[in-house]
């Protein structure tokens, strides 16, 4: 986190860690309701 004191920007805190157990199966949901609005074809990106 940072914030503007009106000439310069100073670090409040340290970074974040995401917590990829709850972030992870969100982006596939939405990822795959995306794909079906869009009618796009899932693909993997491996070779």
């Amino acid at each position: 986190i940072v914030q503007w004191d009106g000439g310069k920007w100073d670090i409040k805190s340290d970074w974040y860690q995401a917590d990829k157990t709850h972030i992870d199966p969100l982006v596939k949901e939405f990822s795959a309701k995306y794909a079906k609005d869009k009618n796009v074809k899932p693909r993997t990106c491996t070779p």
